[in-house]
């Protein structure tokens, strides 16, 4: 699982890279669903404290768009299953989002991705 999660990390450093080489705005989207599409903000992925948080903006099919603050425990990842915690811009809780590695929800998709990155720049580190 480790060595997986390792190759999934790897690859999404190299994916995000390029997506934010190529993209000339300061988001790159990460998921979405049927409403709309949440998208990463360049230069906000943090790893502290035994957690990793970045921000994120929902926009929606019908363009309105709200901002959050997520985070993932460094051992949710660990273990493939946990939650995302939303937060609104004042640091207030806004929800969960469930997190199981490579599902197919919201959470997921955030969860993997803030998991991934987390690997890929320990590796680069170790």
């Amino acid at each position: 699982m480790a060595k997986k999660i390792a190759l999934l990390g790897f690859s999404a450093l190299l994916v995000a890279n390029v997506a934010f080489a190529e993209s000339t705005g300061s988001w790159v989207e990460v998921t979405n669903t049927d409403n709309g599409s949440f998208s990463i903000k360049k230069g906000t992925f943090r790893n502290a404290k035994g957690e990793s948080s970045a921000l994120f903006m929902y926009e929606s099919k019908d363009k309105k768009v709200e901002y959050y603050k997520a985070s993932i425990k460094d051992a949710d990842c660990d273990n493939g299953y946990g939650e995302v915690k939303f937060f609104n811009m004042d640091g207030r809780f806004a929800f969960n989002g469930d997190y199981v590695a490579e599902g197919n929800s919201v959470g997921a998709g955030i969860g993997d991705f803030m998991c991934a990155v987390r690997a890929a720049s320990n590796s680069k580190r170790g």
